[in-house]
């Protein structure tokens, strides 16, 4: 099973979220040197 957590990728200056619908997953790989893959 590999781990994903769910983000929100906000803007505060135009006070915007990206994606205003749905959902961004992110998978974490906790290797060596580590990575985020979105």
């Amino acid at each position: 099973m590999t781990p994903v957590v769910g983000i929100a990728v906000r803007n505060p200056f135009a006070d915007r979220r990206y994606l205003e619908e749905g959902k961004i997953l992110a998978v974490i790989d906790t290797g060596y040197e580590g990575f985020l893959l979105i």
